[in-house]
């Protein structure tokens, strides 16, 4: 069974899901493979994967789909900003701005980007959208941005532990009706697999 894996996938569900489907089906062999969303559901397409797990749900029903996870939004400071910024429930996204949002590519799913970007500019956010062309952000490079103090990054709780000196985790606090009916960021992690097939065999159900 061929898996494709997004960028900061929860490190905690994989496993126990596929010690599962080794109990259930000891004869499957499992291959992992990284990539983006995007590229996964292309992956799909042309039959070079079995399962993606990906961050929003594809338009049409050539996909059976499933949600896997849910997961909770919370902001990366600089801590050394955090006394300005920072509430008793959280960070108020609009303290953020004249922050830049270190981030994926639009390129990696198109659809989430927008549902995020539109949730960021509600709060007087701007978004640099010429992050496009560029590689995914790898954790490393995403707290060595937010560490500057110019940057902000998103996460779920628990994403990188220990957080490094110097970063730390808030949940976000939104204004009463902006971003009305989006996601929270990482919230709707599906899996999508292709038509067919034993469908005990799906990781995550």
């Amino acid at each position: 069974m061929r898996i494709g894996l997004p960028l900061e996938f929860p490190v905690e569900l994989l496993p126990a899901a596929l010690t599962e489907l080794s109990d259930a089906h000891p004869e499957t062999r499992v291959d992992l493979r990284h990539s983006s969303s995007a590229a996964q559901l292309e992956a799909l397409r042309a039959g070079e994967l079995d399962v993606a797990l990906v961050r929003a749900r594809p338009s049409g029903e050539r996909f059976d789909a499933v949600l896997v996870v849910r997961e909770a939004m919370g902001v990366l400071p600089a801590t050394r900003q955090a006394d300005e910024i920072a509430g008793p429930r959280g960070v108020p996204l609009e303290q953020l701005a004249g922050k830049r949002w270190i981030g994926f590519p639009r390129s990696d799913t198109p659809a989430w980007y927008d549902q995020v970007s539109a949730t960021l500019r509600a709060h007087g956010i701007t978004v640099d959208d010429d992050r496009d062309a560029q590689p995914p952000v790898t954790p490393e490079v995403k707290l060595a941005a937010v560490g500057t103090g110019k940057w902000f990054g998103l996460a779920s709780p628990g994403w990188s532990q220990p957080l490094p000196e110097g970063i730390a985790w808030y949940p976000d606090q939104r204004r009463p009706g902006a971003g009305a009916g989006r996601r929270r960021h990482r919230d709707g992690c599906r899996g999508h697999r292709r038509g067919g097939g034993d469908r005990r065999r799906r990781p995550g159900r």
